[in-house]
């Protein structure tokens, strides 16, 4: 497929109408690689902007090229004098596909044509054919030589086909970036920032980082949650709506985005925002954090550092980075009930018993309020849905209606012992909760033991506290306490 440069105005003269009066001063919009780019330029003058106009037009050309390339590569098994824009999308394929652990891959183009074929004859193919053909995907590549890129001969044979759906995108968005910013250098332009938006991805560049302009564009989900309402500080964000980014196979709607080790779509798949240095890190770790189990997927972010994520069940639930608070403009509704030098602490334990069939327990630690209503889930020590459903009054209540959300909870069962987990004052949605009374449940339950329910109830008002209770069967004392951190 050949994808052409097309910008919106009814002139048809494309640099002409590039760089028109008629739209307005400092923002473009065209389309590349079939979808709709804007640019907006701050800090330059009319003069200024047609020498950048013309030169983000030769851009463009390079990237329609690219576009070629990749469709000659998986057409004809070979590209000749490949481009360096080719040479490097495809190891930024390699890298981000180790990286991620697969859970991002760019080997996936043969079966996201299978999945094209199930769509329009509206039946689900075969789950273990497809597994069997993405393991076998995965195995494959490509030869990167001095003057030519080729599939390996396995590949040519196996309908195999390489996909950067996503990766391109922020390439592109990166690539302008990196080159635009380069050449106003180069000719004097006196350019303060620039803010790229497409296909969900905007990224950012701002002379002085103090006075970056970008204002964020939320969409689907994230229109509603006041918990995605970041600063562009960090340069580039990407997300991901299952409901934008959906296929409907007869009556079963699924994402279409494949997990890599199993050809088949994320089922229940998340909504994702990602905000990172550059667009292709944002892009990468957003489809992966939908592929990932959430906890696993917020523990990968949290080990990188400059990223934060936000990970968003269908029902609300949120589940950050470390970071991501310190991301939020900063309002009334956005603070915390308390400052960073207090820390809300609980402290709980779990008895040994010396038995010959000994299981660690599966714990769930949450919070109601005063109307015994939901607050918080805390975390649950059990990551398998089987026998979390051993602990019966948070499973009847809260983990039987929400799977997505113990996805992001579940942890591995821990050893007898004592244990400690920090709140920061948010509910299941990241809001901040107010003053009131609150109760803290804590719920022990040992395959081949007992089951036990302990609760402790608490006020916060801003003022220092310690409150304890004591388990007699599988729970030992727990502490919740509010004060300066020492």
């Amino acid at each position: 497929m050949r994808y052409g440069v097309v910008v919106r105005c009814f002139s048809m003269l494309l640099a002409l109408c590039f760089s028109s009066s008629a739209l307005t001063a400092g923002m473009r919009e065209i389309n590349v690689l079939g979808k709709p780019l804007s640019i907006s330029v701050f800090g330059i003058d009319v003069a200024q902007q047609k020498k950048l106009d013309q030169y983000l037009l030769s851009e463009i050309g390079l990237f329609e090229r690219l576009a070629n390339e990749l469709s000659q590569l998986n057409n004809t098994g070979a590209v000749k004098q490949p481009s360096v824009y080719l040479r490097e999308l495809l190891q930024l394929c390699e890298k981000w596909e180790k990286s991620s652990d697969q859970a991002f891959s760019c080997k996936l183009g043969g079966l996201q044509k299978e999945w094209k074929g199930a769509v329009d004859k509206k039946e689900l193919p075969d789950r273990s054919e497809l597994r069997k053909k993405s393991r076998s995907a995965l195995q494959q590549g490509w030869v990167v030589g001095k003057d030519e890129i080729s599939l390996i001969d396995v590949a040519k044979n196996a309908g195999f086909n390489i996909s950067a759906e996503g990766l391109l995108q922020a390439f592109v968005l990166d690539t302008l970036v990196k080159n635009a910013t380069a050449f106003a250098a180069k000719q004097s332009i006196s350019m303060q920032g620039l803010q790229l938006e497409f296909d969900n991805q905007q990224r950012c560049w701002s002379k002085a980082v103090t006075s970056n302009k970008c204002e964020l564009n939320r969409t689907g989900q994230f229109l509603e949650s006041s918990i995605t309402n970041i600063a562009l500080a960090t340069n580039a964000v990407v997300m991901i709506d299952p409901h934008q980014a959906s296929q409907k196979v007869g009556s079963y709607t699924l994402s279409n985005i494949l997990i890599p080790k199993e050809g088949w779509p994320v089922e229940f798949a998340p909504s994702v925002m990602v905000a990172a240095a550059d667009a292709v890190t944002a892009a990468v770790i957003a489809r992966s954090l939908v592929v990932k189990p959430i906890a696993a997927g917020i523990r990968w972010v949290d080990s990188q550092p400059g990223i934060e994520a936000l990970v968003m069940t269908n029902t609300g639930t949120v589940f950050p980075t470390k970071g991501w608070y310190s991301l939020l403009i900063p309002d009334v509704q956005h603070q915390p009930l308390w400052s960073g030098d207090k820390q809300f602490l609980i402290e709980y334990q779990t008895l040994e018993h010396h038995v010959a069939q000994y299981r660690r327990p599966y714990v769930a630690l949450w919070i109601t309020n005063s109307e015994q209503q939901l607050v918080r889930q805390l975390v649950v020590h059990g990551d398998s849905l089987r026998w979390l459903k051993e602990i019966p009054l948070w499973w009847r209540r809260y983990g039987r209606n929400n799977e997505q959300s113990v996805d992001g909870l579940a942890r591995a069962t821990t050893a007898p012992g004592s244990h400690m987990v920090v709140w920061d004052g948010r509910d299941d949605k990241g809001s901040k909760v107010p003053k009131g009374n609150y109760t803290l449940h804590i719920e022990a339950a040992r395959e081949h033991g007992e089951h036990e329910v302990v609760t402790v109830a608490f006020v916060l008002s801003g003022q220092s506290f310690n409150a304890r209770a004591a388990g007699e069967k599988e729970l030992g004392v727990i502490k919740v306490s509010f004060n300066q951190q020492p």
